[in-house]
C-alpha cells in the first residue's frame, strides 16, 4: 500500500465517515486508544475550535485528551457532537462461561 503524505492524512481527518470509521477501530482497541485517536482528530480539525463547538475549554480539552487521562463522559459526548458524531450501541454475543453474573 502507498505511504500517505500529510496533507493527505489531514485530508482524511477532515472526512466524517473517515472520522467515525477511525474512532471505531480505535475505541475496538481499548479507551486509552480512542481518547489518543480522538485527540488525533481533535488536533487534525483545530483544538480551540472544537473546544468551543464543544463548549468546553482549550485547556480542559488538552487535558480530557492527554495520555492517561480519565475525562468525564460528558467531555466525550460533547467532543463527539461538536464532530457531528454520536455514540451508537449494539448488542455482542458472549459465550455463558464469560456472561455476567445476575
Amino acid at each position: 500500500m502507498p505511504q500517505k503524505d500529510s496533507t493527505t492524512i489531514l485530508s482524511d481527518f477532515q472526512n466524517p465517515e473517515f472520522i467515525a470509521l477511525y474512532l471505531q477501530e480505535c475505541l475496538e482497541d481499548g479507551p486509552d486508544t480512542f481518547l489518543t485517536g480522538l485527540g488525533n482528530v481533535a488536533k487534525a480539525n483545530g483544538v480551540t475550535k472544537l473546544a468551543d463547538s464543544a463548549s468546553v475549554s482549550r485547556a480542559s480539552l488538552y487535558k480530557s485528551l492527554r495520555e492517561g487521562s480519565n475525562p468525564e463522559f460528558r467531555t466525550v459526548l460533547s467532543v463527539l457532537s461538536a464532530l457531528n458524531l454520536q455514540i451508537n450501541l449494539a448488542h455482542i454475543e458472549k459465550n455463558s462461561d464469560s456472561a455476567m453474573a445476575a
